[in-house]
C-alpha cells in the first residue's frame, strides 16, 4: 500500500511548483485531482511534453474557480487542498482558511506561496525568489527553477505531514513558501562550502572541472584516499591546478572517464547535451 492511498488531493495549481507536488502526490498513492482555468495551464501551451510528464494518471478538470457552486462540489470530495493562489485572492473568492474549515471541516490546507509571511501577497516567480536570496550572479540568469523545485520539495513533505495528520483526525492548515525553501541551497554558500572561491568553488585542484582533448571532466576527489590514488596514478605529486590542466589535455573526456571507472575514482565526463 502506497501512504497516500484512498486520500483525495484537489490542486488549485499552475505553472510548475504546484503541478510537481501534484505529481510527487500521485506518485504516493494519491487520487489526484488537478483543476485550471478554462484557458488550460499555461505550462501546457508552453512545455507540452513537461506538462504531460506531470499531469499523467491525474484527472483534469477546468473551471472558473468564481463558479463558487461547482468549486464546492469539488471541495466536498477533497481530503487535502494543494493551492498556488496568493492568500489575498483566495479570500476573494471565500476560500480562506476559516471559510474553508467551517465548510469543509474535514479539508486539510497546504498553501504554497512565494514568500514567507507578511509577505505572502507579494509577487513573484522563481527569478525573484532565487534574487532576494543572494543566490542570482548578475548577469547570469540561473542554471535552473530552484526555488520551484526546492519548494516543491518542502510542499511535498509539507503535504505527506497533513497527511499523516489527517488519518489521526487532525484537519489543518500549513504555508510553504518558495523563497523560504531555498535555505537548503543557501546554506552551503553561508557557510563558505559554495561560496566564490570557497572550497568547492575553485579553492581545490582536487575538487574542479577540467578540459580535455575534446570536452570537460569534472573531478571530486574529496577524500585523501582518492585524493592520494589519483596522484599514484598520474604520477602527479602534490600537482597544482595548472599541472592538472596540462594532464587532463592529453586524453578524451570518454578516455578519463573509462579510467576513472577502472580504478575506481570520482572523476566524470560533463555532459552538455541537455536532453
Amino acid at each position: 500500500m502506497k501512504p497516500l492511498e484512498n486520500i483525495r488531493v484537489t490542486g488549485l495549481v499552475t505553472n510548475l511548483p504546484g503541478p510537481l507536488v501534484m505529481h510527487r502526490l500521485h506518485g504516493l498513492g494519491a487520487a489526484t485531482k488537478k483543476v485550471e482555468p478554462p484557458e488550460g495551464d499555461a505550462l501546457e501551451r508552453a512545455f507540452p511534453e513537461f506538462y504531460e510528464r506531470l499531469t499523467a494518471g491525474q484527472k483534469i478538470v477546468k473551471m472558473d474557480l468564481k463558479d463558487g457552486a461547482r468549486l464546492r462540489e469539488v471541495l466536498a470530495q477533497t481530503d487535502l487542498l494543494v493551492t498556488t493562489i496568493r492568500p489575498k485572492t483566495m479570500a476573494r473568492l471565500g476560500l480562506e482558511w476559516s471559510a474553508l474549515h467551517a465548510a469543509f471541516p474535514k479539508l486539510s490546507h497546504l498553501s504554497i506561496v512565494g514568500y514567507p509571511a507578511p509577505d505572502e501577497d507579494r509577487p513573484g516567480h522563481d527569478l525573484t525568489y532565487q534574487a532576494v536570496q543572494g543566490l542570482v550572479e548578475p548577469p547570469q540568469l540561473p542554471t535552473n527553477t530552484w526555488a520551484d523545485i526546492a519548494g516543491g520539495l518542502e510542499a511535498t513533505i509539507a503535504a505527506l505531514g497533513l497527511a499523516i495528520d489527517w488519518r489521526a483526525g487532525v484537519y489543518r492548515r500549513e504555508t510553504v513558501s518558495l523563497s523560504g525553501s531555498l535555505w537548503t541551497f543557501k546554506l552551503p554558500v553561508e557557510m563558505g562550502l559554495a561560496a566564490p572561491e570557497g572550497v568547492l568553488r575553485g579553492a581545490l585542484p582536487n575538487y574542479q572541472v577540467y578540459e580535455t582533448r575534446d570536452g570537460w571532466v569534472a573531478l571530486a576527489a574529496l577524500e585523501p584516499h582518492f585524493w592520494s590514488k589519483f596522484q599514484e596514478l598520474t604520477a602527479v605529486k602534490h600537482p597544482n591546478e595548472a599541472d592538472l590542466r596540462g594532464l587532463f589535455l592529453k586524453k578524451s573526456a570518454a578516455e578519463w572517464e573509462s579510467w576513472a571507472r577502472e580504478h575506481d575514482l570520482p572523476l566524470v565526463r560533463v555532459r552538455q547535451d541537455r536532453t
